[in-house]
């Protein structure tokens, strides 16, 4: 998967930042670039794809929460985040993400998809209206950040290679 330098970089990372690295070299060496990633999480082993998905999700939670991971993952993590967040022992998040997506399912975001880029007063949309607001609550009311699991997934995989 990823060259042994790679991941000897990978390994002097400290835990808040190893996620970020991987996500990072993931998209540099196994996506072809960002703008690869949607189709590059596709092709991602079961076995890597968890350390990616989450980071994913973490990011844009830090970013500004569940609307913008919605639309910039334009559904593309549907089918694998509830089960990777399980893989990475991210137990607490699973419920959370649960009840997020069903708001995100109650919605149509084709139109935020179509119009990324294109349209702030859309975008902002899912903001004013505060849809995610008490799930958001919950997930930043979860103990340990979602980062720490990951990085313990991604050493466990790293060191096993």
């Amino acid at each position: 998967m990823f060259h042994e330098s790679v991941i000897a970089d990978l390994l002097r990372q400290t835990d808040d930042d190893l996620p970020y690295a991987f996500a990072d070299a993931a998209e540099v060496h196994l996506f072809g670039g960002v703008e690869g990633w949607a189709d590059g999480v596709d092709r991602m082993s079961p076995e890597y794809r968890p350390g990616y998905s989450c980071t994913y999700l973490a990011m844009q939670m830090h970013k500004a929460g569940f609307h913008c991971f919605f639309t910039n993952s334009r559904g593309r993590l549907d089918g694998y985040l509830e089960d990777d967040l399980r893989a990475i022992r991210a137990l607490d998040y699973v419920e959370v993400f649960r009840k997020a997506f069903a708001i995100y399912k109650s919605f149509d975001y084709a139109l935020q998809w179509q119009n990324i880029g294109k349209s702030w007063d859309i975008y902002q949309e899912g903001f004013r209206d505060k849809r995610f607001e008490n799930v958001e609550a919950e997930y930043d009311a979860v103990s340990v950040p979602l980062e720490r699991f990951i990085s313990v997934y991604l050493r466990s995989r790293l060191t096993s290679k």
